[in-house]
């Protein structure tokens, strides 16, 4: 397994942290909900979402962008909802990208066992 690149690994720990501290208050602040949405927008964009889940990904950009228009109308109750719904979605994507990918691979390895078995197969009957 792949450590993470090191701006990575440190927004991760920003998020974490952050997190944490929301933990403890019972609500992130609607700013550090909409960063911890942009983290989960961008690592759903690095691992394939728009590929896989483009619709999801749609809507938790437009969730997103609606959080900060509310955020700058001094709305922090609504920017913290649609920016937790922003994270929400961009994980589902997240992991709809993973699946396909996983999918893709299970499929690709059952193509390459299949092939052989035929080589094996044709090489038995000389």
């Amino acid at each position: 397994m792949r450590g993470l690149p090191a701006p990575r690994a440190l927004a991760l720990l920003l998020v974490v942290l952050l997190l944490g501290a929301a933990c403890a208050s019972g609500q992130l602040p609607a700013g550090q909900s909409i960063a911890a949405a942009d983290y989960a927008i961008a690592k759903a964009e690095e691992d394939g979402g728009a590929e896989y889940a483009p619709v999801v990904m749609r809507q938790a950009k437009d969730k997103l962008a609606r959080a900060r228009v509310e955020r700058d109308k001094k709305r922090h109750d609504r920017a913290r909802r649609l920016a937790n719904e922003a994270t929400v979605e961009a994980q589902l994507a997240d992991a709809m990208a993973r699946h396909g990918r996983a999918t893709a691979e299970l499929t690709a390895a059952e193509r390459r066992n299949h092939d052989l078995q035929a080589e094996i197969e044709r090489s038995g009957r000389r």
